[in-house]
């Protein structure tokens, strides 16, 4: 009896540690066994269809063993998967793997980012088959996650101390095209995560907690960062709130690791050169979505107060004074802030030329056709790389512009130029001098006969005859 009982407890340690292997179908098997035989000897007499009954369980189990063998979980529609893929081979590492992943949870939970995450823990034998990046990019074919972290537990002896060390990898799925960003992205993830994480067995849970953490800010900022440049800037930024002070938690996380005789090969410098890009980041995020309440919702109020805090959050934005600048002309019907948010952006363009456009627009407006003139000689001799595009938004800012606006027929002269010069639209360009010289007045005269030259120049090109 004691031989039997003893091969019983070992086939229960087989299920429990490996259920995933044959020969751990084969103890679930000879367990289900010894139940259904106590069960059989209970019953005493046989009852219709009893060991049909009895095959159907162990049907059961089978199927049951095949998908926990080969079934990998899938991410839930509208979140942002995470996947946790850490292997331990002993009880005593799969105990603190388990610990880890309840304190990842939880952490997650408490700073309410379980509606926006969906935490995948990978079953243990699944995870101990991911050794590289192609591993994964497999895997993912069938979980469609976002966001992975692999790794292992190991326990060992670390001189005189037994250790637990936690070697930890992250890897981002659907990167951005650009190579460049992709390329920050990455270098940005590889220094948010500690290449290895060691501590005294006695402190296990304390760093397991100290690993959770880690986990969690580090897919806040990339996630963040992945997201915005997706086109999601209001989840970027609601994973990006705050950030900037919760990196101050990685200066705790070193101290407490110090403490706990704990290595990382964390760069502290390098983690507080990404806390300071966190502000100007948000500053783009709230841009963005400054950009959607304005030219799509149509909701000005929320659009001004977005991009107030976009200011805020980085006053040398250039893309947020140009913004500002239209907020100042058609919200506020002030042209002359417009102006002042203009020279602005002129401060922090590096080289970017669209304010040039705005302001030209400005002088158009105001009436000052010499100022507008010496502003058009610098875009023509000026150019960058797919400046049609900014010529087809003129266009059409400018016509609803003039629809509102019947006597700025000025703005007809503008639209000509920026069609003959920088759309090479030639049949535009003879409609809109054309129309200008039609509609304009005597206060318009300099403009006229600039007008008129490039009617010349533009008919001969279009081989037109007077």
């Amino acid at each position: 009896m004691n031989i039997l009982e003893d091969i019983y407890n070992r086939a229960i340690t087989l299920i429990e540690y490996s259920f995933h292997k044959l020969y751990g179908l084969l103890a679930s098997y000879f367990v289900l066994l010894i139940i259904l035989l106590y069960i059989h000897s209970q019953i005493k007499t046989d009852f219709d269809y009893e060991w049909y009954a009895y095959a159907i369980l162990y049907l059961i189990l089978t199927i049951y063993w095949i998908f926990f063998r080969f079934k990998y979980p899938k991410n839930k529609k509208n979140k942002t998967g995470l996947v946790v893929a850490i292997y331990g081979e002993s009880p005593e590492e799969r105990k603190i793997k388990k610990k880890f992943e309840k304190e990842l949870k939880k952490i997650f939970s408490k700073n309410g980012l379980n509606k926006i995450f969906n935490i995948i823990i990978l079953k243990n034998h699944l995870s101990e088959n991911i050794n590289d990046p192609e591993d994964i990019k497999k895997i993912n074919k069938k979980i469609r996650s976002d966001i992975y972290f692999v790794g292992d537990v190991q326990k060992e002896k670390d001189g005189q101390k037994e250790k637990y060390f936690l070697d930890l990898e992250g890897m981002v799925m659907h990167m951005p095209s650009n190579k460049n960003i992709s390329e920050e992205i990455s270098y940005d993830f590889r220094n948010v995560l500690p290449k290895d994480i060691n501590f005294d067995t006695f402190f296990g849970l304390r760093g397991c907690k100290i690993t959770a953490n880690i986990i969690y800010l580090a897919a806040k900022y990339i996630v963040g960062v992945a997201s915005f440049i997706s086109g999601n800037p209001e989840l970027a930024l609601k994973l990006h709130s705050g950030l900037d002070t919760e990196f101050e938690k990685y200066k705790q996380i070193n101290k407490s690791l110090t403490e706990i005789d704990g290595l990382s090969s964390f760069d502290l410098k390098y983690l507080m050169k990404i806390k300071k890009k966190i502000p100007l980041i948000m500053s783009n995020e709230y841009l963005s979505i400054s950009r959607i309440d304005y030219f799509y919702k149509k909701e000005y109020v929320s659009a001004k107060i977005n991009l107030v805090s976009a200011l805020k959050y980085n006053p040398n934005n250039y893309e947020v004074w140009l913004m500002k600048s239209i907020h100042d002309f058609i919200l506020d019907k002030n042209p002359a802030e417009a102006l002042k948010s203009i020279k602005q952006a002129e401060k922090y363009s590096n080289g970017n030329y669209v304010w040039r456009y705005n302001k030209t627009f400005l002088m158009f407006w105001s009436n000052k056709f010499e100022e507008a003139w010496i502003e058009c000689r610098k875009i023509k001799n000026n150019n960058y790389p797919n400046e049609y595009l900014t010529a087809a938004e003129i266009e059409k800012f400018n016509l609803e512009v003039i629809e509102q606006n019947k006597d700025k027929v000025q703005l007809f002269f503008w639209l000509g130029f920026t069609q003959y010069t920088k759309s090479n639209n030639l049949p535009k360009a003879l409609q809109y001098f054309e129309k200008f010289i039609e509609e304009a007045d005597d206060s318009m005269i300099f403009l006229k006969k600039k007008a008129s030259s490039f009617l010349v120049d533009i008919k001969r090109e279009m081989d037109i005859k007077k």
